[in-house]
């Protein structure tokens, strides 16, 4: 890939846009997209817990050692679950079904947290939205690709065709003539500066949601 591989981030641009829609902290839900190993679930570990609730979506595939951010369910719980109407999207990586609870959002917002979770790009708009919520969507850049194939292998998740799909996605950004419409804000997560981009982020998030 292309050294200048990251494309030019216009964070005022993206300000201005989502400040326009008056967006309220009691009625947001936050999604974190990205490439796999970008370090999504780090940061959203990271992220002030008396202010933002990481919520569990529900999986088919079994659970990965020391993964406590989803939950497994059975494939004919979750057919049945949105038949219902009690997800507000599903979506297939990797042959795994995965799916949000519209409980899991409103509750945490009812308890005044923003309820976050993360969700690949191309799913983003897959997302339903009723009334109850709004959406804000986060896109996670590495600070160079080589830093994913790095985080993957050291999680034991490296494989060939997870780590071409982000590099094919972040090339198809890189190259791209306007704003993906699943992106509202972007953010680089730098190797070793956790700190910083989650202090970043919280201090993006504040300015866009209102109290």
């Amino acid at each position: 890939m292309n050294e200048l591989w990251k494309p030019d981030i216009n964070i005022g641009e993206e300000l201005a846009a989502l400040q326009a829609r008056n967006l309220k902290r009691d009625r947001t839900l936050v999604l974190f997209s990205g490439p796999s190993g970008v370090g999504k679930s780090t940061i959203m570990n990271a992220l002030n817990p008396n202010e933002y609730q990481q919520i569990q979506p529900i999986i088919t595939r079994p659970l990965r050692e020391g993964e406590v951010d989803k939950k497994r369910v059975a494939e004919k719980d979750f057919d049945a679950m949105l038949a219902n109407g009690e997800l507000i999207n599903s979506n297939e990586v990797f042959g795994a079904k995965y799916g949000l609870k519209l409980e899991s959002v409103l509750k945490p917002l009812k308890e005044g947290k923003v309820p976050v979770t993360d969700m690949s790009l191309p799913n983003v708009d897959s997302i339903r939205r009723p009334n109850d919520y709004d959406v804000l969507s986060i896109y996670i850049y590495p600070g160079h690709p080589d830093n994913l194939n790095s985080r993957l292998a050291k999680a034991g998740r490296l494989t060939e065709d997870r780590l071409l799909d982000g590099l094919v996605e972040l090339d198809l950004l890189a190259n791209s003539s306007f704003l993906h419409p699943n992106i509202d804000l972007s953010i680089v997560n730098q190797e070793g500066q956790l700190f910083q981009t989650v202090e970043f982020m919280e201090d993006m998030l504040n300015l866009v949601l209102a109290h």
